[in-house]
């Protein structure tokens, strides 16, 4: 009798346990889907970020380049490029916005990027106040906000954030 019993009790044991491994499978892989999910629409409002920076950056020279060489350019055109530093600034301040959800869910690395982001931010304010600023310091601000963006993105997926 115990010689039937015994592999019943360890049939039944390792069905038990086969449940409890797939059920902890489901719940990992909807985790993992929804990080997954979460850092990609990160990372899709980070490049933004970046990009909008980088155009800002490019279109603020080009202006001062034609001016520089005295490029004659319309009333219209001036408005023009007014419209598009004004957009790009709002591109910004809307990065910024939608950045801070993300790096809530990124306690060692989220401050890091609220502050590089805003830094960004205020550099090209300050562009735009004095017409013109230092370029390396731009460059030195953009590159700080990708590390940055960079350790949130590796916190959101769980991998380990560099310093």
């Amino acid at each position: 009798m115990a010689s039937i019993a015994t592999p019943l009790v360890i049939a039944f044991v390792r069905l038990l346990i086969n449940k409890s491994i797939q059920r902890q499978n489901a719940i990992a892989e909807r985790q993992s889907s929804w990080l997954t999910k979460w850092a990609d629409d990160f990372l899709t409002q980070a490049t933004g970020f970046n990009d909008s920076a980088t155009t800002f950056f490019m279109l603020f020279l080009s202006t001062e380049w034609k001016a520089e060489n005295e490029v004659p350019g319309s009333n219209e055109q001036q408005k023009s490029m007014h419209l598009e530093v004004v957009t790009l600034m709002l591109a910004l301040q809307r990065g910024r916005w939608d950045m801070a959800k993300y790096s809530a869910f990124a306690p060692a690395s989220g401050k890091g990027l609220e502050e590089a982001a805003q830094a960004l931010f205020d550099e090209a304010n300050n562009w735009i106040k004095k017409k013109g600023g230092n370029v390396g310091a731009f460059q030195q601000k953009q590159l700080t906000f990708n590390i940055n963006a960079g350790n949130v993105h590796a916190e959101l997926l769980g991998l380990k954030v560099s310093k």
